[in-house]
């Protein structure tokens, strides 16, 4: 027990200062960008890259606590950025948690706890045998709101699916209130899923993108009746919570009125000025957009708008996938060539690597550039570019994020380190309180010792400072 309390508190950190985030209130930032992750060099969010190297990075853990989590490809997350746009903090923000209530219909659109969802073909995909979700299925579901004028409601366009390994408990939902009445609200459409909560949020108005937990007992004894909720939190930005931070918003337009030059995100409401050339027929389908976003008196206005695919310019808005870091390996004459890279599967043509690749032998150290898109259904980027610069000397990667595997040795549970044992030379591993581990690592942390893991990091003064240890796979 004391050998797993010293790992679960270093792994863990943060508390619930993290969730300041959620209210789009960051501790000393400058700015905030709330979008879909779509690379890993830092990190990409809608196509702009990052830099993430002393971020926390977190997630609700459903009690109101800040839960060290895993970036993955399609989440939909929110940065605290400091003046020079580094960023603070990561808030993880899936919009659904929980079980498949409704196969896929005629329409594309499946069900979880009642919420509609549907996938497109920027839509990260993980953990499934087949094509889509199957009733009864434990997913985790990020996304934008949109509205769909055929159903009346709000559906999920979903940017990531991932299949659970168990059923969550407490289960989460999310989506727009359509009414409210004493304690009792509804989301998503006039008739959608009824919620009833002992602390419902000051201020709770029709419109604003609410979070909300539940146990998993309390969502089978509803059984299409009113859910009770164990937490509700408003998680919509508005100017009061945006101060004088500027925001980056991404995501699927939604309520376009073009008379009031007025759109939605997310719940978020934002006044496109006069001035402000856009696509209108774009924005009234909900394409993918890109704003930037400032508080003028009580109203968001937008600077800047791009939208996905359109004469805007910049680059795609994230439809393709960015992965940058050091690593070794790599099989370079393979048919077709197959890696992970950044926890990333990687899959490219030999048509598509350079020369400078394919020169270097497998156990070389080299800063691999990948540019792709993923393929239907999964979560396995498709390289239409891939780069390799040899580092020569500097074995350290010159500051870039570097992944290494090997398996554990000598390790310190109380200096937080160890050393990994790769294929070429031990390495010396620290860990500290920014540092993600799986709960599997932090029950039993004497189970690492022997462990195969993957390890995620940048090298200080000669050990490799820990972003993320897993097992490998």
């Amino acid at each position: 027990m004391a050998l797993a309390t010293v790992l679960a508190l270093s792994a863990c950190g943060g508390g619930s200062a993290a969730l300041e985030t959620l209210a789009g209130v960051g501790t000393g930032g400058s700015g905030l960008a709330e979008g879909t992750v779509s690379g890993f060099g830092s990190v990409f969010i809608d196509g702009v890259e990052y830099d993430d190297s002393n971020a926390s990075v977190a997630q609700d853990d459903g009690a109101g606590e800040s839960v060290n989590a895993e970036l993955k490809l399609g989440q939909r997350v929110r940065l605290v950025l400091d003046s020079s746009s580094k960023v603070q903090s990561v808030m993880v923000m899936p919009q659904l948690v929980g079980p498949v209530t409704q196969a896929m219909d005629a329409a594309g659109t499946f069900k979880v706890m009642g919420q509609g969802v549907r996938l497109g073909d920027t839509t990260a995909q993980a953990g499934f045998s087949a094509a889509s979700p199957a009733l009864g299925d434990e997913l985790e579901v990020h996304g934008s709101w949109v509205y769909d004028k055929a159903t009346a409601s709000y559906v999920l366009s979903a940017s990531r699916v991932e299949k659970l390994t168990s059923a969550p408990d407490p289960v989460q939902l999310s989506g727009l209130v359509q009414s409210i009445a004493g304690s009792t609200l509804r989301l998503n459409s006039a008739d959608g899923i009824s919620l009833q909560t002992s602390s419902m949020p000051a201020g709770l108005a029709v419109g604003r993108l609410v979070r909300v937990w539940a146990s998993r007992a309390a969502l089978t004894a509803a059984a299409g009746k009113t859910l009770l909720a164990s937490r509700l939190v408003d998680a919509t930005l508005s100017a009061t919570e945006l101060a004088e931070q500027t925001l980056r918003l991404g995501g699927q337009a939604a309520q376009y009125n073009a008379a009031a030059r007025t759109l939605e995100i997310q719940g978020v409401k934002v006044q496109l000025p006069a001035g402000l050339q856009v696509d209108e027929a774009a924005l009234s389908r909900g394409d993918f957009v890109a704003l930037e976003v400032k508080r003028t008196g009580g109203v968001l206005v937008a600077t800047a708008l791009n939208l996905r695919g359109g004469a805007g310019g910049a680059a795609d808005l994230g439809q393709s996938v960015s992965l940058k870091a050091v690593s070794s390996g790599v099989d370079w004459k393979a048919t077709p060539v197959r890696f992970k890279l950044r926890g990333v599967d990687v899959m490219a043509s030999q048509l598509v690597v350079d020369a400078t690749c394919r020169q270097a032998g497998t156990e070389v150290d080299l800063l691999i550039e990948v540019k792709g898109r993923l393929a239907t259904a999964t979560d396995t980027v498709v390289a239409t570019e891939l780069r390799c610069t040899p580092l020569g000397n500097n074995t350290n990667g010159n500051g870039s994020t570097v992944s290494r595997s090997g398996s554990v040795s000598q390790l310190n549970l109380k200096a937080r380190n160890f050393v990994l044992q790769t294929a070429r030379d031990p390495i010396t591993v620290q860990w500290d309180a920014q540092t993600y581990l799986p709960i599997e690592f932090i029950k039993h942390p004497e189970s690492l010792t022997g462990q195969s893991v993957e390890v995620e990091g940048v090298y200080q003064t000669g050990v490799l400072r820990a972003r993320k240890i897993k097992r490998s796979h």
